[in-house]
């Protein structure tokens, strides 16, 4: 789940973006994505708005290990962007160790 702050932008339209690397100074491997959900979210009243968009990774056919996840969003009206960048681990599929 991506959380993206909005402040005073009405019609906001945001482009997400994954990609893994297996370490810092590697390859970043593009991540085909599809968003499930996206609602609004507020962490606190009188807080500027957020949403919460719920995105689908495939991520079949990596082998299994340690990665960092980069995820980008840009606001394309006003050009913003964030990113964000997480440890994360890939195990190997259960069906395929057998």
């Amino acid at each position: 789940m991506v959380v993206c702050g909005l402040g005073d932008i009405s019609e906001p339209e945001l482009e997400l973006s994954f990609s893994l690397q297996e370490d810092p100074a590697g390859v970043e491997i593009p991540i085909p994505h599809s968003v499930l959900s996206a609602k609004p979210h507020s962490r606190d009243e009188g807080e500027n708005r957020w949403l919460a968009l719920l995105s689908q990774l495939e991520i079949s056919g990596l082998k299994p290990g340690p990665y960092l996840l980069k995820v980008r969003a840009e606001e394309t009206t006003t050009k913003s962007v964030a990113e964000s960048v997480q440890k994360v681990s890939i195990r190997p599929d259960k069906a395929t160790e057998r």
